[in-house]
């Protein structure tokens, strides 16, 4: 997608431009000209009309030229090139208006991707300057004014988010019951879906008090989606990657909390690491996440991830209906039961009220199938008026005894799959196409 892009460079280094310009050879990307200066670039923009253009650094010539490129040029993609991790020098590019950092050397592999999203940041950007005034892009003004340490809850009130759009695919595992096993079923699909080469996949866990989707992939993660709150307005494929967790299989997962509900409020000392969760922050002094911020998180992995997979908690708070807002689809988990059924009813009255999914957007999966089941598939089709996308057996025995063995119920790579583990994989197919 990235190789037919126009890529125009500054880097007032000769040898990190050389360098840079060797990267850009590698990924087969096209390099319109180079300048070492400002006054260089702003010669070169109107003569080889680049649609993306690829920063060394952030000292003062990189500073200045994003903000030559933010004020004179919007629909020209930013990209900042760093020499090494460091948080403090990506979140400045970002303030300054950047709209992608990458890691170089080091990133390589993510330098067309980054590329190729700052070139779409910028065609965004043009095509709402052309609707007129009203419909100006956050992204036009520099956002260095924006105060460090901002809260979720004042973070999402400064009117950051970009409308929700084009861009990956975002499904929800919901049920209105506790313990219906969708942790489990978005895990698995999530991961079936990774191994299948659906593109770059994301599993979310909302559950911000818990979590447990770690649990269900065997992971241990050392952050959280808490981590990404003092970023939250200027999310960006790298701060992303550095919350998330790289399965082996390639999925990506940002794991809900682990018994951390809440994060530090405004003023607090944050992490020294520059990623601004508080340790230890108590409940009683913070405050939660809030349905703006599930928003915005939502949005930036929509940007930058072709297919999120969301496990969202049962409880209706606004943070669970701001997920179930922002989704294309949503697959109601069910067990084949009158109690799941009772419950699943009442939310189906509610459906584009007090649960804001629209009936097209909503179809069944039921977990737990089988011959003892009080209610069959074709009952619970004729009871709901929605279709079923998927059945699971109930297998608790191989369940339990994947969880305690810490693997997978689902595989990548591995022809022999338990038959649950073959109902997920097939969930999968008929979730992703």
């Amino acid at each position: 997608m990235s190789r037919g892009l126009a890529v125009a460079m500054m880097a007032p280094d000769p040898g990190v431009g050389a360098a840079l310009g060797l990267q850009l050879a590698r990924a087969g990307l096209h390099l319109a000209g180079t300048a070492r200066s400002v006054a260089e670039l702003r010669s070169l923009l109107p003569l080889k009309d680049p649609q993306v253009v690829l920063l060394a650094g952030t000292g003062e010539e990189a500073m200045a030229a994003l903000r030559v490129l933010a004020a004179g040029y919007p629909g020209v993609g930013r990209v900042v090139a760093l020499p090494r991790r460091d948080f403090a020098a990506c979140r400045a590019a970002l303030r300054a208006g950047a709209d992608e950092v990458v890691v170089l050397p080091g990133e390589e592999g993510s330098l067309s991707g980054a590329l190729g999203a700052a070139a779409a940041a910028g065609r965004s950007r043009r095509a709402r300057r052309a609707l007129g005034p009203g419909a100006a892009d956050p992204g036009d003004t520099a956002p260095a004014e924006q105060e460090a340490g901002t809260s979720l809850a004042e973070g999402a009130a400064g009117g950051y988010p970009p409308e929700a759009g084009p861009g990956g695919y975002v499904v929800g595992f919901w049920s209105g019951r506790g313990g219906a096993g969708k942790t489990t079923l978005a895990a698995g699909t999530a991961l079936a879906l990774a191994g299948r080469g659906s593109g770059r996949v994301l599993l979310i866990d909302l559950d911000l008090a818990l979590g447990g989707a770690d649990v269900a992939l065997d992971l241990r993660p050392e952050r959280t989606i808490l981590d990404l709150v003092p970023v939250l307005g200027e999310l960006d494929r790298s701060h992303l990657e550095r919350v998330a967790v790289r399965h082996p299989a390639g999925l990506w997962v940002l794991c809900g909390g682990a018994g951390l509900g809440t994060v530090a409020p405004r003023g607090e000392a944050a992490r020294g690491d520059g990623t601004g969760a508080a340790p230890g922050a108590g409940a009683d002094n913070a405050a939660p996440m809030g349905a703006e911020a599930i928003r915005l998180l939502l949005r930036a992995c929509r940007r930058h991830f072709d297919t999120v997979i969301l496990d969202i908690p049962s409880a209706l708070t606004p943070a669970t209906r701001a997920a179930l807002s922002e989704t294309d689809a949503v697959f109601y988990v069910v067990t084949p039961d009158l109690p799941a059924i009772r419950t699943l009813v009442r939310v189906l009255e509610s459906a584009g009220g007090a649960v804001p999914v629209d009936r097209e957007r909503l179809a069944l999966v039921i977990n737990r199938a089988g011959r003892l089941a009080a209610l069959t598939r074709q009952e619970i089709e004729g009871l709901a008026r929605l279709p079923v996308v998927g059945e699971v057996r109930s297998d608790f025995r191989t369940l339990q005894a994947h969880l305690v063995q810490g693997l997978p119920l689902v595989r990548p790579g591995y022809r022999r799959l338990s038959p649950l583990g073959r109902e997920i994989a097939r969930l999968a197919a008929a979730i992703g196409g």
